[in-house]
């Protein structure tokens, strides 16, 4: 995890720096890269230790229709 942190920090600083190269917008992409990279990874390995959780079926429902319902002909 910690060398995916680093490497999406990285390819986010040297595209904010490489558009800043030709937008001439210097510094101001290169934080803003530093700083979505970053982010991204938090989120990447916040979902990575806690993943989601998979809706739980009612007991005795058994995941599927059984028939067993009223309908009208």
């Amino acid at each position: 995890m910690g060398v995916q942190f680093l490497v999406a920090i990285l390819l986010f600083l040297f595209l904010g720096k490489w558009l800043d190269s030709r937008l001439g917008t210097s510094p101001w992409l290169l934080i803003l890269g530093v700083f979505c990279g970053a982010g991204a990874s938090m989120f990447a390995m916040y979902r990575r230790v806690f993943p989601p959780e998979k809706p739980k079926s009612p007991p005795g429902s058994g995941g599927g229709e059984t028939g067993g319902g009223t309908r009208s002909t």
